[in-house]
């Protein structure tokens, strides 16, 4: 019994002080905050338009390059002029350097004959100096029958009125009326002109024939064929010689120098 009294009182005592610890945190503990009052209960949210969408985006329109600017310059000719090249049937000969249009057999045969002139050689070899590389050479020609100008008449010499008085037979047959020998036609050489593909028929003696052709005339004026094709040749041409001012400037035919004419010897009175 005695066991059980103290038990009891060990149980109250700890109760008691449990309860004393809970007051004392009571009083020590902050309240809590009373909860807010809940507010009105918001409406109901407006339906939404239904936004328009079009069919297709319109894409701006891109603007076009700049044009370019104008230009003087002279479009290049095609490229189908012909290209001439060496032969190699020339090679390790006097016509290493050939390019043009003949054959090489024919080449070799006009640099064979005595006729060929010194300008017409320098072609051929393909080494001209002036504005012979400006032309072909392509043999010897002579000037067709429709073209030939009549030659002049050759007129047996007569004894004026004697023959014809004297001799009794009055045929006088050679001796008033005379007899006409046309002249050979002359030899002439046959060359092309590379800018425009034109053929001239000169004497070998007359080559300025082709630079009046290359260069044109003052008397009467006429352009040449470099100042008209120099831009658009018929085939590939080294570009001529010009001055400060542009103008194309002749050359003699034989060295790339400009051609001075020369002055005029003043006539004995």
């Amino acid at each position: 019994m005695a066991k059980n009294s103290s038990s009891d009182t060990s149980a109250a005592s700890a109760a008691v002080a449990l309860a004393s610890l809970a007051n004392v945190l009571n009083q020590t503990s902050p309240a809590p905050a009373p909860a807010p009052a809940p507010g009105p209960m918001p409406g109901p949210v407006p339906a939404l338009a239904p936004v328009a969408v079009p069919a297709s985006i319109p894409v701006p329109p891109v603007a076009a390059p700049p044009a370019p600017a104008p230009t003087t310059t002279t479009p290049a000719p095609p490229n189908n002029t012909p290209d001439w090249t060496m032969r190699t049937e020339l090679h390790n000969t006097e016509a290493h350097f050939y390019r043009g249009p003949l054959p090489p057999a024919r080449v070799l045969e006009l640099l064979a004959s005595p006729e060929t002139s010194k300008n017409a050689r320098s072609a051929l070899t393909g080494t001209p100096g002036g504005y012979l590389k400006y032309l072909h050479f392509l043999g010897p020609s002579t000037t067709p029958v429709s073209r030939r100008r009549p030659g002049k008449t050759k007129t047996l010499a007569s004894n004026t009125g004697a023959e014809n008085t004297s001799s009794g037979s009055g045929s006088g047959s050679g001796s008033g009326s005379g007899s006409t020998d046309p002249s050979p036609a002359p030899r002439r050489e046959w060359w092309q002109c590379r800018a425009c593909h034109t053929d001239l028929h000169t004497p070998p003696d007359q080559i300025s024939n082709l630079g009046s052709h290359l260069y044109g005339t003052a008397k009467p004026l006429r352009p040449g064929c470099l100042d008209l094709r120099a831009d658009h040749p018929a085939e590939a041409i080294p570009p001529p010689l010009r001055d400060a001012e542009g103008k194309i400037v002749r050359i003699r035919p034989d060295k790339p120098v400009p051609a001075t004419r020369a002055a005029r010897q003043e006539r004995d009175p």
